[in-house]
């Protein structure tokens, strides 16, 4: 089995209130993380320990909420949200 990378609360976005607000599953969280850091599909199944296809699930899944219809519709959104910006420092500002 893949090993698993351990995502903690100090160096995700996964408590930013938008993913709160929009109903973000644990695992969508994980994955929006990954994606933001700029991992493809592989790594990230590999990282979670889940197949590619679950990866492209939860992707579609994020890309529904978001509003965004690619990938880089995604993270123009997550930088709408100062996702990014949170990711990076740590902190999650609030819209």
């Amino acid at each position: 089995m893949a090993s698993q990378t351990s995502i903690n609360d100090d160096e995700t976005v996964v408590d930013h209130p938008i993913t709160e607000a929009l109903g973000f599953t644990e695992r969508e969280k994980q994955v929006f993380e990954l994606l933001l850091r700029g991992k493809d599909d592989a790594s990230i199944a590999r990282d979670l320990g889940i197949s590619q296809a679950t990866v492209k699930n939860r992707c579609r899944n994020i890309m529904q909420k978001l509003s965004a219809s690619n990938r880089r519709d995604l993270i123009a959104s997550a930088e709408q949200w100062d996702l990014a910006v949170a990711r990076l420092t740590g902190e999650a500002s609030h819209p």
